[in-house]
């Protein structure tokens, strides 16, 4: 992102707002969204660096430039639900800094993000980043079941020629169908959330609100991609994000949060658990 060193005035390069160290005059500056129409201001002149005995980098032991903390974003400024997420400024600063950044945001700190998140305009691509990333992770859960196959089955119990086959095929289902499946999982998620928020007479931040928090909750689901752990952790994670997302856009309590997302599950068992009751028959295996 091309912008100007609010001390030397000079043009710099900088990759996303936030704290930079002026590769120019060496200030200490804080760079705002070119969107937020809000002016850049200088933390720290240089001068003010060397008589606090500090190198203008403010290098590491390793020589690595130290890196601002995500509470230092200026998405955090302003009021509640009063900022458009980095992500829905991809055009003004970039693809990949505006997902590093909504990432980053939403899933280390999604408390503070759903409560400034803007809902009420138009989600233009939104969807495209849960998409993203729900699409990764359904791959790297395929991949992995096939990779390590042979220890699933041992521990599966059952007849392991029959596990195998029935994870086989599941896997490579899953594998082929990922991105119809990530989409799919965005969609009905919202609109089974937001069914229960209505309800409940909860849903104050609107379907959009709701939708904004379905696909930015998916962000901790990218630790699908670590091996062996990486599916509980996401799981849990998103779980959290999900609950903290509707609390948070929607004005809700926890406990009405935490409702909304296990419902829809719960009662899906339910019905299956009765259908295999009334049927005889055992309910198959799901993902």
């Amino acid at each position: 992102m091309l912008t100007q060193c609010p001390h030397c005035q000079k043009a710099i390069i900088v990759p996303e707002p936030g704290i930079h160290t002026c590769s120019r005059c060496q200030a200490r500056i804080w760079i705002n969204d070119p969107a937020s129409g809000k002016e850049d201001r200088v933390l720290i002149s240089p001068e003010a660096l060397q008589a606090a005995g500090q190198g203008p980098s403010q290098q590491t032991e390793s020589g690595e430039s130290s890196r601002p903390s995500p509470l230092d974003d200026p998405f955090f400024e302003g009021e509640a639900h009063s900022r458009i997420a980095p992500w829905e400024q991809r055009k003004q600063i970039g693809w990949v800094p505006a997902f590093r950044r909504t990432w980053r945001l939403s899933t280390f700190l999604p408390s503070r993000f759903f409560h400034h998140l803007k809902t009420d305009v138009p989600a233009k691509g939104v969807v495209v980043y849960g998409w993203l990333i729900l699409t990764l992770a359904y791959i790297a859960w395929a991949l992995y079941r096939l990779l390590f196959m042979p220890y699933l089955v041992k521990a599966g119990g059952a007849d392991p020629v029959l596990l195998e086959e029935q994870m086989t095929n599941l896997a490579y289902s899953v594998l082929v169908g990922a991105p119809l499946i990530s989409m799919l999982s965005i969609v009905l998620n919202a609109v089974l959330f937001h069914a229960v928020l209505r309800l409940l007479d909860s849903a104050r931040g609107g379907f959009g609100g709701t939708f904004r928090v379905v696909v930015y909750a998916t962000s901790p689901m990218l630790f699908m991609l670590v091996p062996i752990f990486g599916d509980f952790v996401a799981f849990v994670w998103n779980m959290v994000a999900s609950i903290t997302g509707l609390a948070r856009v929607h004005e809700i309590g926890k406990g009405r949060a935490m409702l909304v997302v296990f419902l829809p599950p719960l009662a899906f068992y339910l019905v299956l658990l009765l259908y295999a009751k009334l049927t005889g028959s055992a309910p198959a295996m799901l993902p």
